[in-house]
């Protein structure tokens, strides 16, 4: 079985306590299907709920139809002994009988316009700072012009998926290639200066050339910690929130690239919050600190 990233200890209770979105529930049921850990996780959270249910009461078997010519009550009974395989087959049926239903769909629409036009107000705001005006044509810190990169190209995933608003793609292209510029200025022709081509069936190409560029001069890192900020904002829109884990891996980045006091400091923030519109304010913080528009 192929490794997978594990789910965190919340986002399994979410899931049992049935407060997660219904693109989120798909996602879940694919991860039991692959990942016995955390199926197992699941089990027993599941099994503990239903025993703080049920109390001492004696547990209920319930009549499901007749399926493929198998009486599920018969299944039941086999497992009636051990609680915990019982609840790890009801997961395994419902994933056999759900994971066909999941199909590859595009972005939902109304999500798509929340996440485009929160790009088109940051964008504005941008346009309408001064102070943003200095960042990005007078700071040639090569670091943080890669952060900046990050967010960019994050905006422009999104732009190409929705395939539409191509003058605010070609606004989001000028500032990357600005950035670009900052970061290859001993180049005369800096890589990547085709952006302006690029559609959605070459952006996997672009941002692989990216890293490639980017790594040579070690600013790779600095990029992605702008793209995971970016994409925690945009995600927030889905009802999602990065995990702990990812958190901790890009406070070590940003300790450790000299990035501006205030950025470890809201990222040391964002490790120790748990509601999602406090996870989108502290990361629009972040965003704003390099950006000059905070």
């Amino acid at each position: 079985m192929k490794q997978t990233r594990h789910l965190e200890d919340e986002d399994i209770a979410r899931f049992v306590d049935g407060h997660v979105a219904k693109n989120e529930r798909e996602e879940f049921l694919k991860h039991f299907s692959e990942c016995d850990a955390c199926l197992k996780a699941y089990a027993e959270t599941l099994k503990f709920v239903e025993e703080e249910e049920a109390g001492k009461k004696e547990k209920y078997i319930p009549r499901f139809p007749k399926v493929l010519n198998i009486r599920f009550r018969s299944i039941f009974g086999v497992f009636s002994w051990k609680p915990a395989a019982a609840a790890v087959l009801v997961v395994l049926m419902v994933i056999f009988l759900l994971l066909p239903l999941v199909r590859k769909k595009g972005p939902d629409h109304e999500v798509m316009s929340a996440k485009i036009k929160y790009i088109e107000d940051s964008i504005m705001k941008m346009e309408d700072t001064e102070n943003y005006a200095f960042s990005s044509s007078m700071d040639n810190n090569k670091v943080n012009a890669a952060v900046r990169a990050g967010f960019f190209i994050e905006d422009l995933h999104v732009l190409l998926q929705s395939n539409q608003k191509e003058k605010l793609k070609t606004i989001i292209l000028e500032k990357c290639a600005k950035e670009l510029k900052i970061i290859f200025t001993d180049q005369a022709n800096p890589p990547l200066a085709g952006l302006g081509t690029i559609n959605k069936h070459g952006f996997k190409g672009i941002v692989k050339k990216m890293r490639e560029e980017l790594e040579k001069q070690a600013l790779f890192e600095p990029y992605r910690l702008g793209r995971f900020v970016e994409r925690s904002i945009l995600s927030g829109f889905e009802d999602k929130r990065p995990g702990k884990k990812e958190i901790e891996k890009y406070l070590v980045i940003a300790g450790k690239n000299n990035l501006p006091p205030g950025v470890v400091k809201d990222f040391e923030r964002l490790k120790n919050t748990g509601g999602l519109i406090k996870n989108r304010e502290i990361c629009r913080d972040i965003k704003e600190g390099f950006l000059g528009t905070r």
